[in-house]
């Protein structure tokens, strides 16, 4: 079992947004991160998406400014960390 923690969060996302020169550049990033999804699926690996985990919640940041997690946000990506493994490693034992 392979595992690759993927993703950004929503600060991140933001700064893409504004630093995109047009509707092509955000595409592209949405082209890239499915991309990795297939791959990811392709090589076994689990995804996650931290983007998804992180957005809407500013209190998961070291700074109103900042897109580095703080104590709070490392917690959530941990606890997404270990729920995905178990969810494989249950499946996997259930399927010997």
């Amino acid at each position: 079992m392979n595992i690759c923690v993927i993703g950004g969060d929503l600060r991140t996302a933001e700064l893409i947004k504004m630093l995109a020169k047009d509707e092509n550049d955000s595409n592209v990033i949405k082209y890239a991160n499915n991309k990795l999804i297939e791959l990811s699926k392709d090589e076994e690996i689990i995804y996650i998406d931290l983007y998804n985990i992180l957005k809407n919640n500013s209190q998961v940041f070291t700074s109103v400014d900042s897109h580095y997690p703080n104590i709070d946000g490392y917690k959530l990506i941990s606890r997404e960390i270990i729920e995905k493994i178990e969810k494989k490693v249950i499946k996997t034992l259930k399927e010997m």
